[in-house]
């Protein structure tokens, strides 16, 4: 037996003063229900049961008080149904866990506000134009459908008119049925031409995909998505809807959402809360546009902010809230009027690049921050813009993996600066990146004060809550000092093995040497053997040579002496001389 269908009957009049052709309405919704073998529930006031029994007299009633709207959705989340009808303008809960229809029958608020309370009158000037946003389905009659669409934007294909016959009933809730098992499609938006942000006209090829923009040097597509690419309707279908997370994502070989969810909180998002707190207290309000899986949200609320999520898709916010408790809103920002200009802080990590039109997109989101708010940015830089693509090739450069579809443009420092300063944000402050390739920063319309541990860890010693934060804090900053020594050890040892290498360069070197000298040395002691014997015959030759000269001597002497003919001779011998 599928779900049943549930009517709000709390936030209008009296259950007994019920317009007629609603009475009817509800009534045929009864019918139907019972003739399926199912009881519509119907949310009331204490005190109405009965009178909304009389209405409907096969539901189940459940009274709820005026001040306690969240259990209805409470009651939602705990039995599941497939349709909530909210008959009074108003889709109450606003954040309805199940799809909801809105009875809106016309725009009195604004065509005729006469007709209507103060109070009246109040509540539907902020609630009406959110409620048909939000609503899968709008009802209305045939001379207010034109209006809705154009006042609120409500695409014509969610909107169906209520007959005035009452006979026809029966084919209302058949198209109604046929809504939430058969969503229409979303048409495709127009296509958009390639231009860069700062609205500079000429460019040159980066890529096969990107061009690089001649003024700031933004990385810009080639052929960028339609215009409506990013919406996702109120059946989650859209780029960024159900399926990117728990499909797209596969794809790409990335982790899952529930493995995200573990390893960001421990991570990423300890630092980025380290971040916030050097810049905003504890205590202010936050809104994470592009939360994801919720992490961080949680761990603002930990710490003592006032933090809020917003996603696109209907399913990833469900993960949100059941995996963290955390409040996610459902985008667009714009379904919220009512908290425009409330924020401290807008938080965007990893967001910026997916926009169309960043600027637009930035002035969107400052319409709800607080004049002296802060914003606080990630998005993938390219440092040193003026490299090429062949240049991130060669080197095998991280930001290649950066250049893909879903990345509309790619900042540098210098064009991010400009960018927020376009919007109003002339205050930058430069803050070290959690992984290499990104930027992340601090930007307000004021100037930036930054506060010291001192301050936000007395802050955060507060309450039991805010002591566990700041325990992981503490936590970040031990292995953030873990990685200091260890990257300080690996620098000196890196040092001392640079050191031993040239010891042993020097070791070879010596021994080289050695080799050398000792070669050199039997070398100088040949030649000193040499030596010995050339002096040695040197010696001898210059004794031969001095009695050789003596000898010489002896005969030139004898041959200039008298009696030194033949007479002489004969004589001598004859003497014996």
């Amino acid at each position: 037996m599928s779900a049943p269908i549930a009517v709000n009957l709390r936030s209008g009049p009296a259950a007994a003063a019920i317009d007629p052709d609603l009475r009817g309405m509800i009534a045929a919704l009864d019918r139907q229900e019972a003739g399926q073998g199912r009881r519509l529930t119907v949310f009331c006031r204490p005190g109405e049961e009965a009178a909304a029994r009389d209405v409907a007299p096969s539901a189940l009633c459940v009274p709820i008080a005026d001040e306690m709207a969240e259990s209805v959705r409470g009651y939602l989340l705990a039995h599941p149904h497939r349709l909530l009808l909210c008959p009074f303008s108003v889709l109450d809960p606003m954040e309805s866990p199940v799809p909801a229809a809105t009875w809106i029958p016309n725009l009195d608020h604004e065509s005729s506000p006469e007709r209507l309370t103060s109070a009246e009158l109040s509540r539907r000037k902020v609630m009406v134009g959110p409620s048909a946003v939000r609503s899968r389905i709008v009802l209305t009659l045939p001379e207010t459908r034109d209006a809705i669409v154009d006042r609120y934007g409500v695409p014509p294909r969610k909107i169906l008119v209520v007959p005035t016959d009452a006979g026809e009933l029966d084919t209302l809730l058949r198209a109604m049925e046929v809504a939430l098992v058969h969503p229409p499609a979303a048409s495709a938006g127009p296509a958009r031409t390639a231009a860069c942000w700062c609205g500079a006209s000429e460019s040159e090829t980066f890529s096969p995909d990107y061009l690089r923009c001649k003024e700031c040097l933004t990385l810009f597509l080639r052929q960028p998505p339609a215009e409506d690419f990013a919406q996702v309707d109120e059946f989650d279908q859209g780029f960024y809807g159900r399926d990117y997370w728990f499909s797209h994502q596969k794809d790409l070989n990335l982790p899952s959402l529930e493995e995200r969810s573990r390893a960001d909180l421990s991570g990423r998002n300890v630092y980025w809360l380290s971040a916030l707190l050097q810049h905003v207290s504890p205590g202010k309000r936050v809104l994470e546009f592009g939360c994801a899986h919720g992490s961080f949200v949680a761990l603002m609320r930990q710490a003592g902010y006032q933090a809020t999520g917003l996603e696109m898709s209907a399913a990833i916010a469900a993960f949100a809230r059941a995996t963290f408790d955390v409040p996610v809103l459902q985008a667009p920002i714009d379904r919220y009027p009512e908290l425009r200009g409330s924020f401290d802080v807008l938080v965007a990590m990893d967001v910026l690049e997916h926009f169309l039109d960043p600027v637009a997109e930035l002035q969107r989101y400052a319409e709800f921050l607080k004049p002296d708010g802060v914003c606080i940015f990630q998005t993938p830089c390219f440092y040193q813009p003026t490299r090429s693509w062949e240049e991130l090739q060669r080197s095998g450069d991280k930001f290649l993996a950066h250049l893909h579809a879903e990345h509309i443009n790619l900042m540098n420092e210098d064009s991010l600066r400009r960018m927020l300063a376009r919007v109003g944000f002339g205050e930058v402050r430069v803050l070290p990146p959690f992984f290499g390739y990104d930027q992340f920063v601090v930007a307000s319309r004021q100037a930036i004060t930054p506060i010291e541990p001192a301050d936000y860890e007395a802050a955060l010693l507060q309450t039991p809550g805010r002591r566990m934060a700041l325990a992981i804090l503490d936590g970040l900053m031990f292995i953030k000092a873990a990685e200091d020594r260890l990257a300080a050890l690996q620098q000196t040892s890196a040092a001392a093995a640079e050191r031993l290498t040239i010891l042993q360069q020097q070791a070879v070197e010596l021994e080289q040497l050695r080799a050398d000298i000792g070669s050199r040395e039997a070398e100088l002691t040949g030649l000193r053997s040499q030596l010995a014997a050339a002096q040695v015959a040197a010696a001898q030759a210059a004794a031969a040579q001095a009695a050789a000269a003596r000898a010489s001597a002896a005969q030139t002497a004898d041959a200039q002496a008298p009696g030194a003919g033949l007479f002489g001779k004969v004589m001598r011998r004859m003497r014996g001389q």
